[in-house]
């Protein structure tokens, strides 16, 4: 009877060894497949004449000025900017204000001083950078406006750009356009009509 038992017991021993291996044998690893990524949207560019405008308006440095409805906001250390959306390889068009404030009145030693600091601050973004010599003449939140325009290459593309500075009492307010330079001309009304937008805010 032991004899009995012990054969039963080592044939079913034998039989889970043999199952067990078995598994192991045919067992797969299931790998994810691969996801394609879904390759971007094409941007399609629009040309001035198909430009809409919201307005932007900002209470802390009561202004408000009118902006493109598709660019994007993006802002920094005493920035507002707003970038045109682009495909891969392609420079965005941009326009931003900054502005910088002092303890006391700012002359117009000061003033000019700042007009260069302003572009040198520019250019470290940039490479080839060369700017015209500032002129008056234009003017920016209703008040006569140092302007310059620059040429450069951002990322191997040719780029224009244009700055308008003006000073008032303690503060220092910097217009900035940029855009490949061989949509420069033909976004320039897009610049112009962005810079005579701006406003004072009245807070009440």
């Amino acid at each position: 009877m032991r004899r009995l038992l012990a054969l039963v017991l080592a044939m079913i021993l034998l039989l889970l060894c043999g199952c067990t291996g078995s598994e192991e044998e045919t067992k797969v690893e299931a790998t994810p497949s691969p996801t394609v990524a879904p390759s971007p949207t094409p941007v399609a560019r629009l040309s001035a004449s198909q430009y809409s405008y919201n307005e932007y308006r900002n209470n802390t440095i009561r202004l408000k000025f009118l902006v493109p409805t598709h660019w994007v906001q993006r802002d920094g250390t005493n920035v507002v900017s707003f970038h045109e959306p682009v495909n891969s390889g392609e420079i965005d068009s941009m326009v931003s204000l900054a502005v910088k404030g002092f303890s006391k009145d700012v002359d117009d030693k000061k003033f000019r001083s700042e007009c260069t600091a302003y572009m040198q601050y520019l250019s470290e973004d940039l490479k080839d950078f060369s700017y015209t010599e500032f002129a008056s003449g234009d003017t920016l939140i209703d008040r006569a406006a140092l302007s310059t325009t620059y040429t450069a290459t951002k990322d191997g593309v040719e780029v224009k750009g244009y700055v308008a500075l003006i000073s008032n009492a303690t503060r220092i307010y910097a217009f900035h356009f940029r855009s490949e330079a061989s949509r420069y001309d033909s976004l320039n009304p897009v610049m112009r009509y962005i810079r005579d937008s701006f406003e004072g805010v009245t807070i009440v």
